[in-house]
Protein backbone atom coordinates (compact mmCIF):
# COMPACT_ATOMS: atom_id res chain seq x y z
CA UNK A 1 0.00 0.00 0.00
CA UNK A 2 2.45 2.76 1.30
CA UNK A 3 4.73 1.80 -1.93
CA UNK A 4 1.45 2.00 -3.88
CA UNK A 5 0.52 5.15 -2.79
CA UNK A 6 3.89 6.30 -3.41
CA UNK A 7 4.27 5.18 -6.90
CA UNK A 8 0.42 7.18 -7.59
CA UNK A 9 1.78 10.53 -5.55
CA UNK A 10 4.74 10.69 -8.24
CA UNK A 11 3.42 9.99 -11.25
CA UNK A 12 -0.06 11.54 -10.85
CA UNK A 13 0.55 14.53 -13.14
CA UNK A 14 0.90 11.95 -16.01
CA UNK A 15 -2.70 11.24 -16.01
CA UNK A 16 -5.12 14.01 -16.95
CA UNK A 17 -8.10 12.74 -14.81
CA UNK A 18 -5.93 11.90 -11.84
CA UNK A 19 -5.37 8.81 -10.03
CA UNK A 20 -8.01 6.67 -8.29
CA UNK A 21 -7.64 4.97 -5.05
CA UNK A 22 -9.50 1.65 -4.63
CA UNK A 23 -9.33 -0.27 -1.17
CA UNK A 24 -10.88 -3.89 -1.53
CA UNK A 25 -10.72 -4.88 2.18
CA UNK A 26 -14.11 -4.85 2.63
CA UNK A 27 -14.46 -6.51 -1.02
CA UNK A 28 -15.82 -10.10 -0.86
CA UNK A 29 -17.60 -10.82 -3.73
CA UNK A 30 -17.21 -10.08 -7.61
CA UNK A 31 -20.26 -7.59 -7.17
CA UNK A 32 -18.13 -6.03 -4.49
CA UNK A 33 -15.17 -5.31 -6.36
CA UNK A 34 -16.83 -3.75 -9.32
CA UNK A 35 -18.60 -1.75 -6.77
CA UNK A 36 -15.69 -0.46 -4.69
CA UNK A 37 -14.22 0.68 -8.24
CA UNK A 38 -17.35 2.09 -9.64
CA UNK A 39 -17.94 4.10 -6.02
CA UNK A 40 -14.00 5.47 -6.39
CA UNK A 41 -14.33 6.70 -10.02
CA UNK A 42 -17.90 7.90 -9.32
CA UNK A 43 -18.85 6.44 -12.16
CA UNK A 44 -22.88 5.79 -12.07
CA UNK A 45 -25.76 4.51 -15.00
CA UNK A 46 -24.99 2.11 -17.72
CA UNK A 47 -21.04 1.90 -16.64
CA UNK A 48 -21.41 1.06 -13.60
CA UNK A 49 -23.68 -2.11 -13.97
CA UNK A 50 -21.07 -5.06 -15.36
CA UNK A 51 -17.22 -4.88 -16.14
CA UNK A 52 -17.55 -4.29 -19.56
CA UNK A 53 -19.89 -1.66 -19.52
CA UNK A 54 -16.74 0.07 -16.78
CA UNK A 55 -14.51 -0.95 -19.64
CA UNK A 56 -16.10 1.18 -21.93
CA UNK A 57 -16.60 3.80 -19.71
CA UNK A 58 -12.52 4.00 -18.99
CA UNK A 59 -11.92 3.26 -22.60
CA UNK A 60 -11.43 7.44 -23.47
CA UNK A 61 -10.14 8.13 -19.84
CA UNK A 62 -6.50 8.62 -18.93
CA UNK A 63 -6.02 7.97 -15.25
CA UNK A 64 -4.09 5.92 -12.81
CA UNK A 65 -6.38 3.86 -10.61
CA UNK A 66 -4.80 1.91 -7.65
CA UNK A 67 -6.71 -1.38 -6.63
CA UNK A 68 -5.10 -2.28 -3.12
CA UNK A 69 -5.22 -5.34 -1.43
CA UNK A 70 -6.47 -7.47 -4.19
CA UNK A 71 -5.46 -10.93 -2.79
CA UNK A 72 -8.50 -12.46 -1.47
CA UNK A 73 -10.64 -11.35 -4.46
CA UNK A 74 -8.02 -11.91 -6.67
CA UNK A 75 -10.18 -14.10 -8.98
CA UNK A 76 -12.57 -11.32 -9.58
CA UNK A 77 -9.81 -8.56 -9.49
CA UNK A 78 -8.38 -10.24 -12.63
CA UNK A 79 -11.30 -10.81 -14.52
CA UNK A 80 -12.66 -6.82 -13.68
CA UNK A 81 -8.77 -6.01 -15.04
CA UNK A 82 -8.98 -8.03 -17.86
CA UNK A 83 -12.28 -6.81 -19.24
CA UNK A 84 -12.02 -3.67 -18.71
CA UNK A 85 -8.21 -3.12 -19.93
CA UNK A 86 -9.74 -5.25 -23.18
CA UNK A 87 -11.82 -2.34 -23.63
CA UNK A 88 -8.78 0.21 -24.56
CA UNK A 89 -7.45 3.35 -23.44
CA UNK A 90 -4.53 5.17 -22.04
CA UNK A 91 -5.66 4.14 -18.16
CA UNK A 92 -3.67 1.69 -16.05
CA UNK A 93 -4.17 -0.09 -12.98
CA UNK A 94 -1.31 -0.43 -10.01
CA UNK A 95 -2.59 -3.59 -8.19
CA UNK A 96 -1.21 -4.61 -4.74
CA UNK A 97 -1.41 -8.22 -4.35
CA UNK A 98 0.39 -11.24 -2.45
CA UNK A 99 -0.05 -13.09 -5.15
CA UNK A 100 -0.25 -12.43 -9.40
CA UNK A 101 -3.28 -12.22 -11.07
CA UNK A 102 -2.07 -14.33 -14.01
CA UNK A 103 -3.01 -11.92 -16.97
CA UNK A 104 -0.99 -10.98 -20.29
CA UNK A 105 -1.12 -7.59 -19.90
CA UNK A 106 0.34 -7.77 -16.13
CA UNK A 107 3.99 -6.68 -15.02
CA UNK A 108 4.89 -8.11 -11.76
CA UNK A 109 7.22 -6.18 -9.43
CA UNK A 110 8.06 -7.52 -6.09
CA UNK A 111 8.41 -5.94 -2.96
CA UNK A 112 11.50 -7.51 -1.54
CA UNK A 113 12.33 -7.28 2.38
CA UNK A 114 13.18 -3.77 3.65
CA UNK A 115 16.70 -4.63 5.50
CA UNK A 116 17.80 -1.78 7.59
CA UNK A 117 14.82 0.49 6.00
CA UNK A 118 12.43 -1.77 8.09
CA UNK A 119 13.67 -0.67 11.18
CA UNK A 120 12.71 3.43 10.19
CA UNK A 121 9.26 3.01 8.41
CA UNK A 122 8.69 1.32 11.86
CA UNK A 123 10.03 4.38 13.85
CA UNK A 124 8.09 6.66 11.38
CA UNK A 125 5.31 5.00 11.85
CA UNK A 126 5.12 4.31 15.67
CA UNK A 127 5.81 7.91 15.92
CA UNK A 128 3.17 8.85 14.12
CA UNK A 129 0.91 6.87 16.25
CA UNK A 130 2.20 7.16 19.54
CA UNK A 131 4.42 10.60 19.88
CA UNK A 132 4.64 10.56 23.29
CA UNK A 133 7.25 7.62 23.29
CA UNK A 134 10.43 8.48 22.16
CA UNK A 135 11.12 6.02 19.16
CA UNK A 136 14.94 5.56 18.28
CA UNK A 137 16.16 3.71 15.36
CA UNK A 138 18.97 2.35 17.45
CA UNK A 139 16.88 0.56 19.92
CA UNK A 140 17.96 -3.79 19.34
CA UNK A 141 14.43 -4.01 20.40
CA UNK A 142 13.20 -2.17 17.11
CA UNK A 143 15.99 -4.22 14.93
CA UNK A 144 15.22 -7.20 16.78
CA UNK A 145 10.99 -6.80 16.03
CA UNK A 146 11.96 -6.56 12.22
CA UNK A 147 14.31 -9.04 11.63
CA UNK A 148 11.35 -11.26 13.82
CA UNK A 149 9.43 -9.68 10.70
CA UNK A 150 11.30 -10.84 7.73
CA UNK A 151 11.35 -7.19 7.07
CA UNK A 152 8.32 -7.14 5.35
CA UNK A 153 6.27 -3.71 4.77
CA UNK A 154 3.35 -5.29 5.40
CA UNK A 155 4.54 -6.77 8.15
CA UNK A 156 6.15 -4.02 9.79
CA UNK A 157 3.13 -1.30 9.29
CA UNK A 158 0.93 -3.63 11.33
CA UNK A 159 2.96 -4.27 14.22
CA UNK A 160 3.92 -0.49 14.32
CA UNK A 161 0.30 0.00 13.88
CA UNK A 162 0.22 -1.62 17.61
CA UNK A 163 2.01 0.73 19.48
CA UNK A 164 -0.63 2.29 21.00
CA UNK A 165 -2.02 -1.27 22.35
CA UNK A 166 1.42 -3.03 23.02
CA UNK A 167 4.27 -1.86 24.39
CA UNK A 168 7.65 -2.41 22.22
CA UNK A 169 8.35 -5.31 24.35
CA UNK A 170 5.13 -6.98 23.96
CA UNK A 171 5.31 -6.41 20.22
CA UNK A 172 9.04 -8.34 20.51
CA UNK A 173 7.49 -11.01 23.13
CA UNK A 174 4.67 -11.45 20.34
CA UNK A 175 6.84 -11.69 16.88
CA UNK A 176 8.85 -14.10 19.24
CA UNK A 177 6.07 -16.47 20.36
CA UNK A 178 4.81 -16.29 16.81
CA UNK A 179 7.39 -17.30 14.87
CA UNK A 180 7.84 -20.39 17.68
CA UNK A 181 4.36 -21.52 16.34
CA UNK A 182 4.71 -22.13 12.85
Amino acid sequence: TSVALAVAHHEASRWPEGVAFVDLVPARTPTDVLRALVDALGVEGDAARSNAELGVYLSDRSMLIVMDNCEHVIDAAAELIDVTLACGGTWRILATSREPFGLDEEHVIPIEPLGDAAIELFVERARRLEPRVVWEASDPRIAELCARLDGLPLAVELAAGQVRRWSLAELVAYSAWTAEIT
